[in-house]
C-alpha cells in the first residue's frame, strides 16, 4: 500500500476525525507515460482519508493545514482559548432552542467581495442538514465517533454550502464534506460546528466531492456506488474522470453504472425481498449483477431480476435468454433464405400437420444455412410447401402425396379405441371439476363443514403425501393451494394477499387443499390407457379420494361418473381374455 510511519511527535499531526496518531500513506496508479501517481493519507484506526492528490507533498500540506478544534473565528486567540475553562453545557442548557439566526451582516458582506473564497465560521447545528444528493443514506457505526466528539469536540471543520434559496439569508446549509461527522455531533449533542463555507461551488463539484470521499470508505453499498456514479455522469463527469476521481478501475465504474440501469428503487425492492422471503429468495452478489450486463435490454435484465429466485436461477435465466435471442437472430437469417424460394413460415401447422410430410430438418443451435437444396421431387411446389420452427429445431413441410389406402381391421379397431378415450377423458374431466368445486365449497363455507374436523387429519394426511404408481409426491406449496382456490394453475402467478387468504384457513382445510391438488385432473384421466381400457392402479387412489369426499356428503352429479370411476362402463374396452370369456 505505501509508506507507513508512526506520527507520534512526527511529521503529521493526529487524524482530525478520531485523533489517532498512526498514520498510513497510500499511493493508486503508476509513473509510467500516460499514468501519475495519486497519493492520499488515510488514518489506520477510523478509516478517515484526505486526497487523492497528485503530489504527495500536496497532501501532506492539507493534512497539516486542518484546524484541531476549530476555534470561533470572530473570536480573538485569547478569548477562543479561554473557551477552553468554560464548563461543560449541562443537560437543560442542551434542551434550549437552538438560535439559528443567519450569519452576521458583516461577515456576510466580507465575502460577498470575495465570493471564490472558503470562509470559516461556527454554524449553529439547526441550520445544517445532510446534502440531499449524497449518495450515502445510511450512518451506521458512528457510536465512537459520537463519543470522541463529545470528549474532544469536532476535530476537522465541514465543508458546506449555502442551500439553493437561502444564498443571500445564509440560514441554512448543504453538508458536502463531513456528512457524517454531522450526524455523530448530533448524537453527541453540540450546538455548533466549525464550517467552512464554500460559495459557488457547482452542483457537479458538490457530487463529486462527496462520491470521492465516500470512496474511501469500505461501507459504501454497491447500490449507494452505483447511485453516485450516475449522479456525476448526468452532471458531464466520464467514465475516465470517475475512475480519476475515485481511484476505482474504469472496469469497476462501468460496472456500477450498469447497476444504476436497473433501478436502485427496483434493486432495494429486491433486496427487501431477499431479507423478507429468506427461504425463497437468495441474496444475490455483485458477480450475479455483473452476469446480469449480458442482457443488453435494461427491461429484459429487470424482468430477469424480479423473477430470479437465487445466483443459480438468474444465470439459468440469462443464459436462457441469449439462447433465445441467438435463435431469433438464426431464424431471421433462415426465414430470407425461405424467402427466397418462396416458401413460408407457418408454425400453427406444426411439424407434424395432417398432409404433410417432413423433407428437411436443421437445429438451430447449430446454426442455420445460408442456402437450401430441395429434392428434385419437390422443385416447382415451393408455392404449397411451409417452414416452422419446432422446440429449436426448424422443418420444410411439403404435400405428402395422397393414396387411397383401404382400412384394415387393425385401423377400424385403433378409430374405436380413440374415439371411446376421448369420450371416457371428457367425462374424466367433468368429474374432476366437481370433486374440486366441491373442496372450494368446504373451504370458502358454501358446503357445511364436519362437527369434528381434527378427527380428518390423519386420513387428510395420507390422501395428500400418497405415493402414486409413477412416484409422484405432494407438493406443499401455499402458491399451488392459492391457486387451486383461484381455478388456475398459474401458481407462480399468485401474489402475497391471494396466499395469505390460504394461509389463515384451518389446517385440515389446507391438508384438503393438498389431497384435492394431488387427485387432479390428469389423475382422473389416468383411469383409462391407451387403447380405451380400465387402469385399476391409479382407479384405486382416485377411488379412496371419492370415498373420503362422499363421508364429507359429495355425490356426483350423474349416474354415468360411478360406472367410469369403477370400471363397469360400457365405455372402456375389455382386455382380449376378458373378452373371449
Amino acid at each position: 500500500m505505501g509508506e507507513e510511519s508512526t506520527m507520534k511527535n512526527g511529521t503529521l499531526s493526529p487524524c482530525p476525525e478520531c485523533g489517532a496518531a498512526f498514520i498510513e500513506i497510500n499511493t493508486i496508479g503508476s509513473n509510467t507515460k500516460g499514468s501519475a501517481k495519486t497519493h492520499f493519507i488515510r488514518c489506520v484506526k477510523c478509516g478517515y482519508s484526505l486526497g487523492p492528490y497528485v503530489l504527495l507533498k500536496q497532501a501532506i500540506k492539507e493534512w497539516e493545514k486542518i484546524e484541531r478544534g476549530a476555534p470561533d473565528p470572530d473570536k480573538g486567540p485569547e478569548e477562543a482559548a479561554g473557551d477552553l475553562d468554560k464548563p461543560e453545557e449541562t443537560e437543560t442548557d442542551m434542551n434550549k432552542p437552538e438560535e439559528t439566526k443567519p450569519v452576521e451582516k458583516e461577515w456576510t458582506k466580507a465575502h460577498r467581495k470575495s465570493p471564490d473564497k472558503i470562509s470559516m465560521v461556527m454554524l449553529p447545528i439547526g441550520q445544517l442538514r445532510n446534502h440531499p444528493k449524497n449518495v450515502r443514506k445510511v450512518y451506521a457505526d458512528i457510536d465512537d465517533l459520537a463519543d470522541s466528539i463529545r470528549t474532544r469536540g469536532v476535530m476537522q471543520n465541514l465543508t458546506v454550502v449555502p442551500a439553493p434559496g437561502h444564498e443571500d439569508d445564509l440560514d441554512l446549509f448543504y453538508v458536502v464534506i463531513g456528512n457524517r461527522r454531522l450526524q455523530a455531533a448530533q448524537k453527541a449533542g453540540l450546538s455548533k460546528l466549525p464550517c467552512s463555507i464554500a460559495f459557488n461551488m457547482p452542483e457537479r463539484e458538490q457530487i463529486s466531492i462527496m462520491v470521492t470521499e465516500n470512496m474511501q470508505r469500505s461501507d459504501l453499498s454497491l447500490i449507494e456506488q452505483a447511485e453516485g456514479f450516475q449522479l456525476m455522469l448526468d452532471l458531464g463527469e466520464t467514465v475516465q474522470t470517475i475512475h480519476e476521481k475515485t481511484g476505482l478501475s474504469e472496469t469497476t465504474v462501468r460496472h456500477r453504472l450498469k447497476l444504476s440501469e436497473l433501478g436502485v428503487d427496483q434493486i432495494r425492492k429486491r433486496q427487501a425481498r431477499e431479507e423478507k422471503e429468506s427461504e425463497r429468495y437468495y441474496q444475490l452478489t455483485i458477480k450475479d449483477y455483473e452476469y446480469l450486463e449480458k442482457i443488453k435490454s435494461v427491461k429484459q435484465r429487470r424482468d430477469i431480476l424480479d423473477k430470479a429466485e437465487n445466483s443459480s436461477n438468474l444465470r439459468w435465466r440469462v443464459d436462457s435468454e441469449l439462447k433465445a435471442q441467438q435463435q431469433a437472430e438464426e431464424l431471421k437469417k433462415f426465414e430470407k433464405v425461405m424467402l427466397k424460394l418462396g416458401i413460408v413460415r407457418d408454425d400453427k401447422k406444426g411439424s407434424w400437420h395432417s398432409g404433410y410430410e417432413q423433407i428437411k430438418s436443421y437445429r438451430i443451435e447449430a446454426g442455420l444455412p445460408d442456402s437450401v437444396g430441395l429434392p428434385k421431387k419437390y422443385q416447382g411446389k415451393e408455392k404449397k410447401m411451409y417452414w416452422c420452427d419446432s422446440y429449436g429445431t426448424v422443418y420444410i413441410m411439403a404435400p405428402e402425396k395422397k393414396e387411397k389406402k383401404t382400412k384394415t381391421a387393425a385401423d377400424l379397431e385403433r378409430e374405436d379405441q380413440d374415439k371411446r378415450r376421448k369420450e371416457i377423458k371428457d367425462i374424466l374431466t367433468a368429474m374432476n371439476a366437481e370433486t374440486d368445486q366441491f373442496v372450494r365449497d368446504l373451504c370458502t363455507g358454501a358446503h357445511s363443514r364436519p362437527a369434528d374436523p381434527d378427527a380428518l387429519k390423519d386420513i387428510l394426511w395420507y390422501l395428500a403425501t400418497r405415493v402414486h404408481s409413477n412416484g409422484a409426491m405432494c407438493t406443499l406449496d401455499v402458491r399451488r393451494f392459492a391457486a387451486f382456490m383461484k381455478k388456475t394453475s398459474d401458481y407462480w402467478t399468485m401474489k402475497d394477499e391471494d396466499c395469505a387468504e390460504v394461509a389463515k384457513m384451518p389446517v385440515w382445510l389446507q391438508m384438503l387443499i393438498a389431497a384435492a391438488t394431488r387427485y387432479d385432473e390428469n389423475r382422473f384421466q389416468q383411469l383409462v390407457n391407451y387403447y380405451a381400457q380400465y387402469n385399476r392402479e391409479p382407479a384405486e387412489g382416485v377411488m379412496d379420494w371419492y370415498e373420503f369426499l362422499h363421508q364429507l356428503g359429495f355425490s356426483f352429479s350423474k349416474e354415468e361418473y360411478y360406472v367410469i370411476l369403477n370400471g363397469t362402463s360400457e365405455l372402456y374396452t375389455k382386455e382380449k381374455a376378458e373378452a373371449e370369456t
